[in-house]
């Protein structure tokens, strides 16, 4: 219905002669049916112009459904009401006018309203978007920005450990930037597609890290519909994870294989990042991204488990309930299986 009324906005505009012609021509017609119809409807002579007022209205606007309110009853009178061919009419006739020619009003009067706030809707949102699009300009200018800074300082500063302090914090604001760069592209909605989202931030770390390395990356991905709020940390531990494994699981051109799953178990969602490296070595910074994924997954109100009998898996658990995106119910698609390397 929605989308109807927003689409006769148009034939709303339609020069006066015409909408009120068109609206002459439905009262017509309904005219002709009921006269085909013969006595199937004596006792309710007014019941099949009830659609035409409603779709004058719906059509053009409120005047041109209360003319088909008001040509109707003429008609009405005049054809179909004892003694028929005169306007002379009975209590009972006069009754059904009244309530006819109220209900068309009302039906006339509502229909406007219905569209005029719908209108206005659109018009809201389009607004919306605006201001959305340039808050993501801002933000994305903001995080370039602070790129460059720590940058600078990092090339500035003759300490190693401060050059490596800082190099790590530049990585992760770009990956930030890259999270958000990819939930962007839905900010309209304020939804999230999992599978789409994923299998794009995981192909960004494919083409940046793996390069001519021997690694082969599988996954796993279900479409569910998730909100903002919990698709931004998500899309961060993934790339935390990930880029952990790209790193240090697979030293000096070692072959390997990652696993990266993401599925709905009953209320739970349940992320899985697998690969068969050289396992819990105390690689550099993994210590830092161990603690940034624990802290990731309480703002989802998750919890993280680690194992590493051959090469490492994170498995990280969170409540889907809270992160389901309202009223948009979880997309029903098979999970989505890949391969990339």
């Amino acid at each position: 219905m929605e989308a109807l009324l927003l689409r006769t906005s148009t034939t709303s505009r339609w020069p006066l002669a015409v909408r009120y012609g068109v609206t002459t021509l439905l009262v017509l017609l309904i005219c002709a049916a009921r006269v085909m119809l013969g006595d199937l409807l004596t006792a309710s002579p007014f019941l099949l112009f009830v659609p035409a007022v409603f779709l004058a209205a719906l059509l053009f606007d409120a005047g041109t459904g209360l003319y088909a309110t008001l040509l109707s009853a003429g008609l009405v009178l005049y054809f179909f009401v004892e003694p028929a061919g005169s306007v002379t009419f009975n209590t009972h006739a006069a009754v059904s006018l009244g309530f006819f020619v109220g209900i068309g009003g009302l039906i006339a009067g509502l229909t406007e309203g219905l569209r005029r706030a719908m209108e206005r809707a659109r018009a809201a949102e389009r607004e919306k978007d605006l201001l959305l699009h340039e808050v993501n300009h801002r933000i994305k200018n903001d995080l370039q920005i602070l790129t460059s800074l720590v940058s600078l300082q990092r090339h500035k500063t003759n300490s190693p450990e401060a050059r490596q302090a800082l190099g790590a914090a530049m990585e992760r604001i770009t990956v930030l930037a890259r999270v958000y760069d990819r939930l962007s592209h839905h900010d309209t909605t304020a939804v999230v597609d999992t599978r789409d989202f994923l299998s794009s931030l995981i192909d960004d770390l494919r083409i940046a890290l793996v390069g001519e390395r021997p690694i082969t990356i599988t996954t796993q991905l279900e479409r569910v519909a998730l909100t903002l709020e919990c698709a931004l940390p998500l899309g961060l531990i993934i790339n935390e994870l990930l880029t952990n494994a790209l790193k240090y699981a697979f030293p000096e051109a070692q072959s390997g294989h990652i696993e990266i799953s993401f599925v709905q178990q009953a209320d739970t969602f349940v992320l899985q990042v697998r690969d068969n490296g050289v396992g819990m070595g105390e690689a550099p910074g993994q210590g830092l991204g161990q603690q940034l994924v624990h802290r990731l997954a309480a703002q989802l109100s998750g919890t993280v488990l680690v194992t590493g009998d051959a090469g490492i898996c994170v498995e990280v658990r969170f409540p889907a309930p809270s992160c389901l995106a309202p009223l948009v119910p979880t997309l029903q698609r098979p999970a989505a299986s890949g391969t990339l390397g």
